[in-house]
């Protein structure tokens, strides 16, 4: 992969402004969704919501009823030329 180069006028700034840039933006992010109020109905949505999802994670990843079931024997591939 080929390195660009920036486009003029961004050349000036380092990766230490950037990065303090980044954190001014992210901690006034943080303080708007503060501020942000949820009712008990709300949570008790949120609260069925991730168990559902929960249980849909389980049901598409259960390792126990895999392990139970015998696999089929795979059959070796030969080649006449081997």
């Amino acid at each position: 992969m080929r390195w660009m180069s920036p486009p003029d006028g961004f050349s000036s700034f380092g990766e230490r402004p950037v990065l303090k840039l980044m954190f001014g933006a992210m901690t006034r992010a943080a303080e708007r969704w503060r501020s942000i109020r949820f009712t008990d109905c709300e949570r008790r949505q949120i609260v069925a919501i991730i168990k559902d999802l929960d249980a849909q994670y389980e049901n598409a990843n259960d390792t126990r009823s895999h392990s139970q079931t015998p696999r089929p024997a795979k059959a070796i591939p030969s080649s006449s030329r081997t």
